[in-house]
C-alpha cells in the first residue's frame, strides 16, 4: 500500500480561506461524491472548534455550499466541487486520515492507494495548481485508519493559557519561558495558571494521540 502526505495552501478550497479568516481548526473527511453531466458534488463531514458561529454563518452565504447541517461542533456539508477535489476523488484512492485545516489556512491531506501512479497524479496536479509541500510518498503497511473524531472543547481560560504557552515557546526544546513567567504574563497566580494549563493538556492529549 502506498501513502501520500501533503501540506497544501489551497486558497481555492472554500474551507481553507474561511478557516484562516475566522481562525478555526477543522478536521474533516469526504463521505461521498455525485457527478452528472454538468456538476460534481461532494459531501464532507467534519468538526470545528472556536468561532464556529461566524464561520458557519459565512459558509451558509457561499454559493458553492448546497446544503449544511450542524450539531454542536459537528457539521456535514454538501458542496460543489473544484479542480482539487475532482482529481483527488479517484476511484482507487482513499483517505487514510482525515484532512486537517489549521488556523493559518494550510491543510494536511493523507491519501493511500494500491497504485503509486494514482498518488503521483494527485501530487503533480497539486503542484500545478496550488502551493504544496510533499511530506512523504512511501510504500508501507498502514498501522490503522483514523476516522473522524470530535474536537475536544476547552474553556476560554484554558484556550488563553494554552495559546500563551505556545506563542511564548513553553513547548519548545529547550523551553524559552517558565510557568512562573507565563503566569506573570497572564496576570494570574502560579497555581491558577498551572491548573488551567494542566486541564487543557489533559483534555487535548488523548485527542492528539488518536491523530498521530
Amino acid at each position: 500500500m502506498w501513502t501520500l502526505k501533503l501540506k497544501v495552501e489551497n486558497s481555492n478550497f472554500i474551507l481553507g480561506p474561511k478557516a484562516k479568516k475566522y481562525e478555526v481548526i477543522i478536521v474533516g473527511i469526504p463521505l461521498m461524491k455525485f457527478q452528472n453531466k454538468d456538476s460534481f458534488k461532494l459531501t464532507i463531514a467534519g468538526t470545528i472548534q472556536e468561532n464556529k458561529e461566524s464561520f458557519i454563518r459565512d459558509l451558509k452565504k457561499d454559493k458553492s455550499i448546497l446544503r449544511i447541517d450542524i450539531n454542536n461542533n459537528f457539521f456535514i456539508i454538501e458542496m460543489k466541487s473544484n479542480k482539487f477535489l475532482d482529481i483527488i476523488n479517484s476511484e482507487d484512492v482513499f483517505y487514510s486520515n482525515p484532512m486537517k485545516i489549521l488556523k493559518n489556512g494550510w491543510s494536511y491531506w493523507e491519501f493511500s492507494s494500491w497504485s503509486k501512479k494514482s498518488l503521483e497524479k494527485i501530487y503533480t496536479h497539486s503542484k500545478e495548481n496550488f502551493k504544496v509541500q510533499l511530506l512523504s510518498l512511501e510504500k508501507a503497511y498502514l498501522p490503522n485508519i483514523n476516522l473522524l473524531t470530535s474536537l475536544p472543547s476547552l474553556t476560554e481560560k484554558q484556550k488563553n493559557v494554552l495559546d500563551l504557552a505556545i506563542k511564548n515557546g513553553y513547548y519548545e526544546i529547550p523551553k524559552r519561558i517558565t510557568l512562573k513567567q507565563l503566569a506573570n504574563l497572564a496576570n494570574l497566580s502560579f497555581t491558577t495558571f498551572h491548573s488551567h494549563l494542566s486541564k487543557a493538556e489533559r483534555i487535548l492529549m488523548p485527542f492528539i494521540n488518536e491523530l498521530i
